[in-house]
């Protein structure tokens, strides 16, 4: 089922809500810091080594603490939807019946330093880094469960910009991203004094 916002800002129509029969990006195809180290079956394992690989959990541990800069517990939890989070869900099902530890979230100390191009991790930048990959977790989560929203800047029937969002950004945060971007190049394309600034068409 295909629903969106319409808005008209100078002229061009600025759609915000998802079709979900188009195909979206996953954001683990993405440039991240983290690696996901868990089971195989999983699907979703990215690390050389997966957990199957070790005699025991314990030993997928050990190895995964000692070849990390920074490692995070990594839950998943499935309960009508899919969702992933470095923290537990236990303030949603405390008795732990639908959610669990499937592995590990990690990133090492030459991914570091080469992404932020520097010799030394002080102690700040490990801190930004952790952020950095409980981010990268909350965009897959919401890539997961479908809770995406995709922005669209359309001049007529042409497709001119199109984004997703991952990060929870509210409809009228998306609005303002999108009035940034005709601001920077619609001014190009159209004298902007002839048309209304913004125009509400349809808000579901």
């Amino acid at each position: 089922m295909n629903s969106y916002n319409e808005y008209r800002y100078y002229g061009f129509t600025l759609k915000i809500g998802m079709d979900w029969e188009q195909p979206v990006p996953n954001p683990r195809n993405w440039d991240n810091l983290g690696i996901i180290f868990t089971k195989r079956r999983t699907g979703i394992n990215e690390a050389e080594r997966a957990v199957d690989d070790f005699d025991s959990i314990e030993d997928a541990e050990k190895w995964v603490y000692q070849n990390s800069a920074i490692c995070l517990p990594l839950y998943k939890m499935e309960h009508g939807n899919t969702w992933f989070n470095t923290s537990g869900f236990g303030m949603s099902d405390p008795t732990g019946f639908d959610w669990g530890q499937i592995g590990w979230y990690y990133t090492t100390a030459d991914r570091i330093k080469e992404e932020f191009q520097v010799k030394r991790i002080t102690k700040r930048l490990k801190e930004k880094v952790a952020r950095l990959m409980e981010r990268e977790i909350r965009q897959f989560s919401n890539y997961a469960s479908g809770n995406i929203l995709e922005g669209l800047i359309m001049d007529g029937d042409e497709c001119l910009h199109q984004c997703f969002y991952y990060n929870d950004e509210s409809v009228e945060e998306i609005l303002e991203d999108l009035k940034r971007e005709v601001d920077r190049f619609g001014g190009v394309q159209i004298p902007f004094e002839f048309y209304p600034k913004l125009e509400v068409v349809k808000e579901l």
